[in-house]
């Protein structure tokens, strides 16, 4: 959603009140959990102000210093070499520069994975299409909607979810970026229903990739739009108890709050649509959903970022979580941090 002239002067009000003792040069980077092996970050990057914002950007991603990014809502008109030309300005010394995986399903609204480390497109998520059940049943509902010219060019382009194959500490994890059917206020409305089937699309075609290359763990992440309950998570999760289902990281901010879209200046709540998801081979040890003005005062300073920082960057907060790796045998070397 567009950021308001409220949401802007919420981010100036907030600057003004943390430039005292802060000191953007000594800035450094989120604490880790002991024993963390490596640390995720999912985040709704809101199509082009991924490049307006482009400085905002790098600062906060150079602040959560993580090594493995799903980054969705990204325009369908930009390419990996402009994404990699942004991130790799978090550490420009960096010998390892940061590997890129551009979805190319999903109307506009793609989503990109990026890794320091080796990273190869899943193979099978190149365009997600949508059930033909489904398509014809859309028609029928919605044939005197104004919004059916927008519906057909953007469920042609496909689901919007990306999959792609991360290196990460000498193991392999199937990496999913989704960036779901946003709206709807009803249960059985169809922004609902199609976020169900979204899910459901997703999981089978990641279950299918698997079956012929298999990997030591899975981790989905993004804009769930999860407006109305936990369904669209829980179909994408799988059965409790089956060997690939995932379970949703807890995820807060410092001061307690679980929202991590911002709806203030609009007529919707803040809620929380974005989400992290596991498999069983990994255990997170630490999630915040990262942001500066819910942050104590003396984190933030520590940080060198004003409190208000996100604000103008997108209406969505990161989810930023610490994994370990567990019922698996000693992994190689990890390099992800060097």
């Amino acid at each position: 959603m567009k950021h308001t002239s409220l949401r802007l002067l919420l981010h100036a009000c907030a600057t003004l009140l943390a430039l005292a003792g802060v000191d953007a040069a000594s800035a450094d980077t989120l604490a880790r959990a002991p024993g963390t092996d490596f640390r995720v970050l999912a985040w709704n990057v809101s199509r082009e102000n991924f490049y307006l914002h482009a400085e905002g950007f790098i600062k906060a991603l150079r602040v959560i210093d993580a090594d493995l990014l799903i980054l969705d809502e990204m325009t369908a008109t930009r390419t990996s070499a402009e994404v990699r030309h942004l991130l790799d300005q978090i550490d420009p010394a960096n010998s390892r520069p940061w590997q890129i995986s551009y979805g190319s399903s999903g109307h506009d609204q793609r989503a990109v994975i990026a890794v320091r480390g080796e990273l190869a497109a899943l193979p099978g998520f190149e365009l997600l299409p949508y059930p033909a059940d489904f398509v014809a049943s859309m028609q029928r509902d919605l044939v005197h909607s104004d919004k059916l010219k927008y519906l057909a060019s953007s469920i042609d382009a496909g689901i919007a979810a990306h999959a792609a194959v991360a290196t990460v500490g000498g193991r392999q994890i199937a990496v999913v970026g989704v960036d779901l059917q946003c709206c709807g206020d009803t249960d059985d409305a169809w922004e609902e229903r199609r976020r169900h089937v979204e899910s459901a699309q997703i999981r089978a075609r990641l279950l299918d990739a698997l079956d012929e290359r298999p990997v030591d763990a899975i981790i989905a992440g993004g804009d769930f739009n999860a407006l109305r309950g936990p369904r669209p998570l829980e179909i994408l999760q799988g059965t409790a108890g089956e060997a690939r289902a995932l379970k949703v990281v807890e995820s807060r901010h410092r001061d307690g709050s679980d929202w991590t879209w911002d709806g203030r200046g609009t007529k919707f709540r803040s809620s929380h649509i974005d989400y992290v998801l596991h498999d069983r081979n990994l255990a997170p040890i630490q999630s915040v959903i990262f942001d500066p003005e819910t942050m104590p005062v003396s984190e933030i300073n520590g940080l060198g970022l004003a409190r208000g920082h996100l604000i103008e960057l997108t209406a969505h907060r990161p989810v930023v979580v610490d994994f370990k790796w567990q019922n698996l045998a000693p992994a190689a070397v990890d390099h992800s941090r060097k």
